[in-house]
């Protein structure tokens, strides 16, 4: 299924059944999806499973999007994606996302790189080289996305340094990022959030 048996079993999946994990490249634009909740269409799992939809009133391209943790009564949603491949060159992500104020994630232990814009619009992205116990920087060098607007963000996870770049709306703003974890093994694309949008992801090597 293109995922090693160490990486199942730290996801809580058994290595005995083979599952179904999307391989690279990995294209999402969500056009091929029904309007209504994520949890269980194309691969996508969200907790709680009814705080996550596929709606078509806020796009980046196309008629259809991920809104994330949009019921009100739920404070906040993950919405998860399993991909088994491991990283023996370059990986780039690149995606569309609403720049509305977030808080830093929470579940960052199966993380290789987090990123999330703070209070102040500003993008905040995890170094795993700083150190004490706050490892989040400011990125105070980009021009600052207004509130919802659309952002592009790219970003270079680099096995051989075991270090990450991110771009912000194809202009770099961070490089030589040190991992959250350390990992030869890319097996997770995740959002976390109250309220959010997600666009036209592509991972890839090249």
């Amino acid at each position: 299924d293109g995922m090693t048996d160490v990486m199942e079993i730290f996801y809580g999946l058994s290595p005995s059944i083979s599952n179904s994990f999307s391989n690279l490249p990995f294209n999402e634009n969500f056009e091929s999806d029904t309007i209504g909740l994520v949890n269980g269409q194309n691969g996508w799992s969200a907790n709680p499973a009814n705080s996550s939809t596929i709606q078509s009133l806020n796009v980046y391209e196309g008629s259809k999007s991920l809104s994330i943790g949009l019921t009100g009564s739920i404070p906040s949603a993950v919405n998860n994606y399993m991909i088994g491949s491991l990283v023996s060159n370059a990986l780039w992500l690149d995606m569309y996302v609403s720049a509305l104020p977030s808080s830093e994630p929470n579940d960052l232990n199966k993380c290789i790189a987090a990123f999330y814009f703070n209070k102040y619009h500003r993008l905040t992205v995890y170094d795993g080289h700083q150190t004490g116990t706050n490892k989040w920087i400011v990125i105070s060098s980009n021009a600052i996305p207004a509130t919802g607007e659309w952002a592009r963000i790219t970003i270079k996870i680099d096995p051989e340094s075991n270090q990450w770049l991110v771009c912000l709306n194809s202009r770099k703003v961070a490089e030589n990022l040190g991992y959250i974890t350390n990992r030869n093994e890319f097996g997770l694309l995740m959002f976390e959030g109250n309220t959010g949008y997600v666009d036209n992801i592509l991972i890839s090597t090249n």
